[in-house]
């Protein structure tokens, strides 16, 4: 309860809301670009806005971000406490950033309770076959396990 009260009181829930914990519009939240990839992915309308995720079964979905930039919860935090100051993609302006950003109230704060209640939100019994094709078209790809 302490970590849901501060997932709250920090702002989380202005983007990350309902059911699934997600509003699924675009960000643009500068999170670091691969360096993997060949190229950048400039994410929506090319303005490197990028869908909010759903916090459900965070367990079984590092690593964290579009970019797989954070291996922990723990960084992920890090990134929005120092993000609200400054863009860490030099690709994205500080202007740029969504306003959300800005409005966080300390985030890494007091991170030990939310990360709980952010484990709180993972089921293991959700059904994690990969399936053959999507509606989409695209294949499901990548190496799942």
């Amino acid at each position: 309860i302490r970590g849901m009260r501060r997932f709250e009181q920090i702002g989380c829930i202005n983007c990350h809301n309902g059911p699934m914990f997600s509003d699924y519009q675009p960000h643009v939240l500068s999170v670091p670009d691969n360096p993997k990839l060949a190229a950048p992915d400039d994410g929506a309308d090319k303005t490197y806005g990028f869908r909010t995720a759903s916090l459900r079964n965070l367990d079984f979905t590092a690593p964290y971000m579009h970019t797989g930039a954070f291996s922990s919860l723990g960084e992920v935090l890090d990134f929005y406490d120092r993000v609200r100051r400054r863009s860490r993609n030099p690709n994205v302006a500080s202007s740029q950033l969504d306003p959300l950003l800005r409005q966080l109230r300390n985030p890494d704060r007091n991170s030990g309770d939310l990360i709980e209640f952010l484990h709180a939100l993972s089921d293991d019994s959700f059904d994690k076959s990969v399936p053959a094709r999507v509606p989409s078209g695209l294949s499901p790809g990548g190496r799942i396990h």
